[in-house]
């Protein structure tokens, strides 16, 4: 029912409407002719415009596979794995101060800003690579600061003292006792399990305390470079931080990109970029066994 009151309502609607003449009928289907095209060329304006911005984007795209194939490429002797820290921090700083800068000086249109910025991570201070590369550095340092045998005293004086170890070893009970199979492996029960002649077991009773506080000494010293080697992270840290918070990207142009990988190249590989230079620190004679100032042998 409600359909044919719509139906009857719009067919006296439109008996009421008056006819368009011919003249008024030409102008209103040329302004709509008019008003068609303007929308169509707006239409094909915006696709043109769409085109054009994608493939400048692809243009750029292909260039920066390029890029990255080249530091690929760069790389392809070493893998993932096989590749260490350091040789990963030596890659990433030839990539981003030689051969980027190189392709901006070519093209700066080449790059984008992305680019730089990824091979500015790639360089910072705070680069897990780098911070990696320092971590090593002082595990090898503490790793083979003393010998496997110190280390073996070490380990077993944790559960005794040296004094007591002296003890067990200037007994006449030591040399008559047979070597048994040990049931408990533990530092303390192997090193006083050992079978020692005469002139060593005179050796550690005349110098043994002199050694074994040599030893504890050389603990303190291990603590004192892990401090350090920490105080080093944080001071990496705090200075990418610095950068961070103060936008320096935001305020970097490629011609500054430019201008730093040219103050790199100029310098790189000088005796101005050594530690000597860098940190005042004296050149050691190697020679010399004085090991107790901060100089260092070039």
């Amino acid at each position: 029912m409600s359909e044919v009151s719509f139906n009857t309502k719009f067919f006296t609607q439109t008996l009421k409407e008056e006819p368009l003449d011919e003249t008024k009928r030409k102008t209103v289907n040329k302004l709509r002719s008019q008003e068609y095209r303007k929308r169509r060329k707006q239409y094909i304006q915006s696709l043109e415009h769409k085109n054009k911005l994608l493939s400048e984007e692809n243009v750029l795209l292909k260039q920066e596979i390029h890029i990255l194939r080249s530091k690929i490429s760069h790389t392809s002797e070493f893998s993932s794995a096989e590749a260490d820290s350091k040789t990963k921090v030596d890659i990433s700083e030839n990539f981003a101060f030689y051969q980027l800068s190189t392709m901006v000086k070519k093209d700066p249109n080449s790059v984008r800003f992305s680019q730089l910025a990824m091979a500015a991570s790639d360089t910072s201070n705070w680069n897990p690579n780098r911070i990696q590369v320092i971590k090593d550095a002082f595990n090898d340092v503490i790793n083979y600061i003393i010998s496997k045998d110190s280390k073996c005293y070490v380990s077993a004086f944790k559960s005794m003292k040296p004094s007591e170890y002296l003890k067990k070893v200037n007994s006449k009970r030591s040399f008559k006792a047979r070597y048994k199979e040990l049931v408990d492996m533990s530092p303390r029960e192997v090193l006083l399990n050992q079978k020692l002649s005469e002139p060593i077991t005179t050796y550690f009773t005349k110098y043994g305390t002199e050694f074994f506080k040599n030893l504890k000494d050389c603990g303190k010293l291990v603590k004192k470079l892990i401090t350090i080697r920490n105080e080093i992270i944080s001071n990496s840290l705090k200075r990418e931080q610095i950068l961070i918070n103060t936008n320096l990207i935001q305020h970097f142009t490629k011609d500054d990109y430019i201008t730093m990988c040219e103050l790199v190249g100029k310098l790189d590989g000088s005796k101005y970029l050594k530690p000597h230079y860098l940190w005042d620190i004296p050149s050691r004679d190697k020679n010399s066994e004085d090991y107790l100032s901060y100089c260092l042998s070039e």
